[in-house]
């Protein structure tokens, strides 16, 4: 099992996000296959074409291909795809280095699975939707241990059965279940292996922000098409959080918006992008000045900054709407007289708060229909 360490990125913004209930370049990949290598080395390339991929390797008929293939019949897709391949045995990671005393001296390990490493390494490369290609049952769990413990990036894993699902439904909520931590982990049930829907409902989810990953539908109705599941089948694969594709209304439509351990899809992914839209906003203030000097003056024009920011994050629709029908997004700040002189001579400070709502759909309606005879 993935020793489940927080992964450290290059940036004077440090948020502690508090989880509460109720854009890319070019050259930057919005999903991943995460494959399993042939040896101890580890790689990431990006495909910006399905053309290319025969020259990297990947002919017709392998895996790889096939899941890239139908990322690009999705309309709206551009990609490119990040294909990362990860070592196929336990390699030495500087960042899990320990030391254990011993009679004469101390032992030193770090070794770590491949797929933790490639991870450490390769986290924040931009793709937020990883798919599983080749990964044993250790890779995948190695995989969800590590994004759910960074709150970063989600594991999307197409399965054949009902039985697979339960399997990994169990190991979710299992190991998912901490405060302030949403799930980063889920499963599409599609009994044809030749039809990528997990890649194409990712290739489709990173075209846009906000989405109810229930109105993902009517992508390839040759692929993307309903298995002929009993009800009771279905209701099974509700329960255990999984996603299949269903037939509603003649739309051939994703079945759930479950995390396996019982989260929200769109929760988590809002509170991954609004945390990395404050940050990125809170580095370019700090990039832009050259002097930052520790007065109110600064202090007010970073709270401006972080306010700008839920506004534009409210009109994206990943902030929720208050009683007055503005963001539900407040910042707060404590004034330079009032910062600890410790603070100030280690040149930090830490008198930041953000507050914010995350927005909630409703996603099944009931309704009482009197007919009178």
């Amino acid at each position: 099992m993935a020793i489940t360490k927080v992964i450290k990125q290059p940036s004077d913004l440090i948020i502690n996000t508090t989880i509460k209930a109720a854009s890319l370049g070019g050259n930057v990949a919005p999903v991943a296959l995460l494959r399993r290598g042939t040896d101890t080395t580890e790689d990431a390339i990006l495909v910006h074409d399905i053309d290319e991929m025969p020259d990297l390797g990947f002919g017709e008929n392998t895996e790889e291909y096939a899941l890239v293939e139908s990322m690009f019949d999705v309309d709206g897709f551009v990609g490119p795809v990040q294909i990362g391949t990860f070592a196929n045995a336990d390699v030495l990671s500087l960042d899990d280095l320990t030391a254990t005393p011993t009679a004469d001296g101390a032992k030193v390990t770090g070794m770590v699975p491949g797929v933790q490493k490639w991870l450490e390494d390769h986290i924040f490369d931009g793709p937020k939707w990883y798919i599983p290609v080749g990964m044993t049952d250790d890779d995948i769990k190695a995989a969800a241990d590590v994004l759910y413990a960074n709150q970063r990036g989600f594991l999307v894993h197409q399965v054949e059965t009902i039985d697979e699902l339960s399997k990994w439904h169990d190991y979710a909520v299992s190991t998912q279940s901490l405060k302030n931590h949403e799930g980063h982990f889920h499963a599409v049930v599609e009994k044809n292996v030749e039809h990528k829907v997990a890649a194409q409902a990712v290739a489709f989810a990173s075209t846009t922000v906000l989405l109810d990953w229930m109105r993902i539908g009517n992508l390839n109705r040759d692929t993307f098409t309903p298995d002929d599941w009993t009800q009771t089948e279905r209701d099974m694969i509700e329960s255990l959080n999984g996603l299949t594709v269903e037939d509603k209304a003649g739309d051939f439509m994703l079945s759930g918006n479950m995390e396996l351990n019982g989260d929200y899809i769109d929760n988590a992914f809002n509170a991954q992008y609004n945390t990395d839209y404050i940050q990125l906003k809170g580095q370019k203030w700090l990039n832009g000045k050259k002097y930052t000097t520790f007065n109110d003056d600064n202090i007010n024009e970073l709270v401006a900054t972080f306010e700008a920011a839920g506004d534009e994050l409210f009109q994206q629709g990943t902030v929720a709407a208050g009683d007055d029908g503005k963001a539900d997004f407040h910042v707060t700040a404590v004034a330079r007289a009032n910062v600890l002189a410790y603070e100030i001579s280690k040149r930090t400070y830490k008198s930041v708060t953000i507050k914010q709502t995350l927005p909630n759909a409703f996603e099944k309606v009931y309704i009482d229909n009197q007919v009178t005879l």
